[in-house]
């Protein structure tokens, strides 16, 4: 009996306090862990709210460091108010960063709520899961250093941030102070990269220009001038974080002032770029001017007419590479860019002549005066600018694989030109063949910058003859000396007869050289921590200004004023070393 009731007792179930007391331990313990599970929910909230605030701030200022780099840093306007910004100064205490306050500039990105003027669907706030962020963008000056600082600060509220939160990043843009400040060439805010720029060609091409001595329009003739553009070409390169490269040619034209209309001017154009939006290792190949028109433009009235003629027969072409295999020098010879598959930039313009251009007077009486007779080249006129990456003789002739070095080069022919002709004439002073006479010259320059550069040169051979009364005054077109006088050369009077009309001159003629310039540096000492230029500029080579009077029975009738300018020749380069960002 005892037995049994031993055995029912340990067989009884848990007793009600027993059971109560199991509940009463079992709801303690669920409720710590449902605070721990709570605040580890909560933490994970909190951290994926924080994680998309730096997002939203990195993303800011990759957007910001991807925009040009002088359209990030030009400040276009005032401060609007802003928590963070006080007197012009981003109050960078206020942050997490904890640096001193630096000075605001404000463009369109700066300072925010970011909203980016391009993109109307870029709101501010920004909502992500629910929760809407405010981000603010900012642009300063270091206290000291170069470059700027970007600066991005993100404002929010929620349910795990109640009494709201603020994330902000930093980074900094750079750019050295004389450089990599072009939309064209920089496009992205980033280190530089070694510059190299040259360009090359005609100076202000040429020109004949007819028009009154006094007043509004000529007297004797109906209009108010004439003109003929003598031919024109240039190359040019431009290297850093993308290349560009140009080249164009325009062959003779002439024309009526007042009207549109002209005869000749035939162009060719090239262009290429390396920019990543755009088709890479463009060539553009050989492009040539079009057949053109060569008709005279004549102005007519009392006092007879006025003729302009282009050449009958120009042509050009150019041709514009990022890795040129075809690079033409001004000689004519090919330029080797770089080593093969990593040749670099080269444009070049070619243009020839294959007839004259003339400006004639035509008596009412049929009689012809040959004002102006621009005779045509006996051989091509050439540019390039290009970047060479390996030695080439007579350009870049030290150059390397590496940066290399950029050349601007061009080459001129000229043909003979004789202003004021006595062909037809009657009254001709003895020995006088002409008022001003220029004889056909070549003239080159060349400037080059950066590794493995030499001295900028310029040649040009021939001589002008100016009537001095009694004979000609020969002037060296490589260096005339100083002139008489402000105007440069006089030029003696003389009346040429052609039937009963009369045809007076008078005026005189400048001869110009160049001057061509260079950093302070030596030729064979590389650019350190500078920019370097060399140019050469010949425009204006020779200039003879007329005025011409013509008169019939001792009374004047009509009157013009004529500028001859046989243009010249430009090269320039240039070169700025890397500066690394801080």
């Amino acid at each position: 009996m005892g037995q049994r009731s031993r055995a029912e007792a340990d067989s009884a179930g848990f007793t009600l306090i027993e059971v109560i007391l199991a509940m009463v331990i079992t709801l303690i313990v669920m409720g710590a862990l449902m605070g721990t599970i709570v605040g580890a929910l909560k933490t994970v909230v909190q951290a994926r709210e924080r994680q998309t605030a730096t997002a939203l701030a990195t993303e800011v200022l990759e957007r910001l460091r991807a925009l040009p780099y002088d359209t990030v840093t030009t400040g276009s306007g005032s401060a609007p108010a802003d928590p963070y910004v006080s007197a012009g100064y981003l109050q960078t205490s206020l942050l997490e960063t904890g640096a001193p306050n630096e000075a605001l500039v404000v463009n369109a990105w700066s300072p925010g709520p970011y909203d980016d003027p391009s993109d109307p669907s870029d709101n501010n706030p920004r909502t992500v899961g629910n929760v809407s962020y405010t981000v603010r963008t900012y642009v300063t000056h270091p206290p000291s250093g170069p470059g700027f600082n970007l600066t991005a600060v993100v404002e929010w509220t929620s349910n795990v941030f109640p009494g709201g939160k603020t994330v902000s990043q930093r980074t900094t843009t750079y750019s050295p102070p004389n450089g990599c400040l072009t939309t064209s060439n920089h496009p992205f805010a980033a280190p530089c990269q070694a510059y190299l720029q040259a360009n090359a060609g005609s100076a202000g091409a040429g020109y004949v220009t007819v028009g009154p001595i006094i007043g509004a329009t000529l007297e004797g003739f109906s209009g108010s001038g004439l003109d003929i553009a003598l031919p024109s070409f240039r190359s040019a390169v431009t290297v850093e974080q993308t290349v560009t490269g140009g080249a164009n040619v325009a062959t003779t034209s002439a024309g009526i002032s007042t009207t549109p209309t002209r005869a000749g001017g035939a162009v060719a154009e090239a262009s290429v770029d390396s920019d990543p939006s755009s088709v890479a290792y463009q060539d553009s190949g050989v492009l040539t001017t079009s057949g053109h028109s060569s008709a005279t433009q004549s102005l007519a009235g009392p006092a007879g007419a006025l003729a302009v003629r282009p050449s009958t027969s120009d042509s050009g072409t150019v041709r514009s590479a990022v890795m040129s295999k075809n690079c033409v020098s001004p000689t004519g010879s090919t330029l080797i860019t770089g080593p093969t598959n990593a040749e670099r930039a080269c444009s070049t313009s070619a243009i020839s002549s294959g007839s004259g251009a003339a400006l004639t007077y035509t008596t009412p009486a049929g009689g012809v005066a040959a004002i102006v007779e621009v005779g045509a080249p006996s051989s091509p006129s050439r540019a390039v600018g290009a970047h060479l990456a390996s030695a080439n003789s007579g350009f870049c002739s030290n150059a390397s694989t590496g940066v290399g070095c950029a050349v601007a080069a061009a080459q001129r022919a000229t043909g003979a030109v004789v202003v004021g002709s006595p062909t037809g004439a009657t009254g001709v002073p003895g020995s006088f063949t002409g008022l001003v006479k220029v004889d056909a010259s070549t003239e080159t320059a060349k400037a080059e910058e950066g590794i493995g550069a030499t001295a900028p040169t310029w040649t040009r051979t021939g001589r002008a003859y100016v009537w001095n009364g009694t004979g000609y005054t020969t002037l060296n077109l490589n260096g005339p000396g100083t002139p008489p006088a402000p105007g440069g050369w006089p030029i003696a009077p003389v009346t040429l007869t052609y039937g009963a009309y009369q045809v007076h001159y008078e005026g005189e003629v400048m001869v110009r050289v160049p001057t061509a310039a260079r950093s302070s540096r030596s030729a064979t000492t590389p650019c350190v921590n500078e920019s370097c230029t060399s140019t050469v500029d010949g425009s204006s080579s020779v200039r003879v200004s007329l005025r011409v009077t013509i008169s019939t029975g001792g009374a004047p009738v009509g009157s013009f004023a004529t500028e001859v300018d046989l243009g010249g020749l430009t090269a320039s380069a240039g070169y700025r070393t890397v500066t690394d960002a801080p």
